[in-house]
């Protein structure tokens, strides 16, 4: 029988091949680059659902800002937006700042809305409201009356019967606040942009 001499101290600790430290080296870029990619996209879905929680919750309180002064039968000064059939408050609008007032809107946070003069025409006259103000994240407001509620109703509030404006609001978002002198809005920044859409019915002014 032929007895092999016993293994030497080095020889019981054989370590990992070139080729093997080189397979794994790959294998965890790729993991990490999977992980990276993956926590890139949920903080974009993440980044985009805080945008919209917080746009539908200005829509909200604007909305319920429009009814009770549709309610109140004292709606304040607006402007057409162009031929589109929306409207914005205009810019002497007790809690509406001018355009000038620019740094006024974005130097204090104080609840008032600001009139956006697209400057190129009409169409592009916006009433904006901070979406996230630490940021400089506003949204566009427009909205919209269909003066009928198409069965020729009254409603009834208070005792009195007015009537029935079908309201629609939009809010166009996000945008950044990118020069408070001219107030110049990102355009490239959020290449993708959304509206939400919020309607109800309120007796008033027509």
């Amino acid at each position: 029988m032929i007895q092999h001499p016993p293994l030497t101290h080095l020889q019981k600790e054989r370590g990992f091949t070139l080729i093997e430290v080189m397979v794994g080296m790959v294998l965890a870029s790729i993991l990490v680059m999977g992980l990276t990619s993956l926590w890139s996209v949920i903080t974009t879905q993440f980044q985009d659902l805080n945008y919209r929680q917080r746009a539908v919750f200005a829509l909200n309180g604007e909305m319920e800002r429009l009814s009770a002064i549709y309610a109140s039968n004292t709606l304040p000064t607006v402007t057409a937006v162009g031929s589109t059939g929306r409207f914005v408050y205009s810019d002497t609008v007790a809690f509406v700042h001018p355009a000038a007032n620019i740094a006024t809107f974005v130097g204090t946070y104080d609840g008032k809305l600001l009139y956006f003069d697209g400057i190129a025409g009409t169409t592009d006259d916006r009433n904006l409201v901070w979406i996230d103000y630490n940021k400089q994240i506003v949204g566009k407001l427009t909205w919209e009356n269909a003066n009928y509620l198409n069965i020729g109703s009254q409603c009834v509030i208070g005792g009195l019967s007015n009537q029935c404006n079908l309201i629609t609001m939009h809010i166009e978002y996000p945008f950044r606040m990118t020069d408070t002198t001219n107030g110049t809005l990102s355009a490239t920044e959020f290449p993708v942009k959304s509206e939400i859409d919020l309607v109800t019915i309120v007796g008033g002014v027509q």
